[in-house]
């Protein structure tokens, strides 16, 4: 049992270390499995969204309310601080290889991110809101959920791939969406084949995705990007062959 906890939680790769991030006040606690609490990280000046290990363990990524994601080493040492957006950071993900992360943001954009806290791409992924982001378990592909009733896919250059219309009406731009229509949040199955969108209405859906199709036709789609962006090669490696 872990006392206090009314938030978001997350293990590390290694399963030695379970962080917890608070709704309310935003303080981050790192326990070891039995329950020992092995530090407090005391930064956000609101509640806590998201959290979430880099693929090597030793970076943890915590996102707030109000639109500050935080990066840390896990001795507690705060290492960069990202502007998410300003109407706070819903979900934030960690790419397979440990080289981009990915904040979700209430203001319906998402941003991709370098290590170092250098910001790679914005785009609008939702005329709304997006509630969750999660990469694809090979980090190929980011799949994204908006409260306009729609799950997408996207390139790691964030362009659209394909889009699942879960709604049962079309939702303009700030226009007010039946709670039922939104989507909550997407998983991708662990081999990257079907992916699971959970609806505010009580329903979860299950999609067949090809994920070596989607990607074949996302690098077509940038490779004259890359001829014009040549330092961008190495965050889109997976194009070049």
């Amino acid at each position: 049992t872990f006392p206090g906890l009314s938030g978001v939680v997350s293990f590390s790769p290694n399963e030695k270390i379970i962080a917890t991030a608070n709704y309310d006040n935003g303080i981050v606690k790192l326990w070891k499995p039995d329950g020992t609490l092995i530090k407090t990280l005391d930064g956000h000046n609101e509640g806590s969204s998201s959290i979430n290990f880099s693929p090597d363990g030793q970076m943890l990524a915590t996102a707030s309310y109000n639109g500050i994601v935080k990066l840390w080493k896990l001795d507690g040492t705060l290492v960069k601080n990202l502007n998410g957006g300003n109407k706070g950071v819903s979900s934030i993900s960690f790419s397979s290889d440990g080289q981009m992360l990915a904040t979700a943001n209430y203001d319906g954009t998402v941003k991709l991110w370098q290590p170092n806290g250098t910001l790679f791409k914005t785009f609008i992924a939702d005329n709304l809101a997006v509630n969750s982001i999660s990469f694809s378990p090979d980090g190929r592909i980011l799949a994204t959920a908006g409260s306009n009733g729609t799950a997408r896919l996207w390139t790691r250059n964030g362009s659209l791939l394909m889009e699942y219309d879960t709604s049962e009406q079309t939702v303009a731009q700030n226009e007010k969406v039946s709670d039922k229509n939104v989507v909550n949040n997407v998983s991708f199955s662990p081999d990257g084949q079907i992916l699971a969108i959970a609806k505010n209405d009580g329903t979860v859906r299950l999609f067949d995705i090809n994920l070596d199709g989607l990607t074949k036709l996302g690098c077509n789609w940038i490779q004259d990007y890359l001829t014009t962006h040549p330092d961008k090669q190495r965050e889109l490696a997976i194009c070049q062959n």
